[in-house]
């Protein structure tokens, strides 16, 4: 009772947008229309990796980051703090 291949990627086509029409249903959706927006638009001018969670890996892999639960905090107290001054410069 296995799918082919074609047959799940029909599925996956079709079952993949029902969460976004889900949120919108339910009032979400200028979150979500807000947050791609804002992440394409970062991505396009260069602010950004496409990637959030392969950046976040490589960071967590050259031991920058640490990932804790379901975040990542900074494994070196003199990086969170230049980022921390940059933040409230800008």
């Amino acid at each position: 009772p296995f799918l082919e291949p074609s047959e799940v990627e029909r599925l996956v086509a079709v079952l993949l947008p029902m969460p976004i029409f889900a949120s919108f249903l339910s009032g979400c959706g200028d979150a979500v229309i807000g947050h791609v927006a804002l992440r394409t638009t970062l991505f396009l001018h260069g602010h950004s990796p496409r990637n959030y969670a392969d950046f976040l890996n490589y960071a967590t892999e050259r031991l920058l980051l640490q990932r804790v639960g379901g975040g990542y905090i900074f494994v070196h107290r003199l990086l969170l703090e230049h980022f921390a001054a940059l933040d409230s410069q800008g």
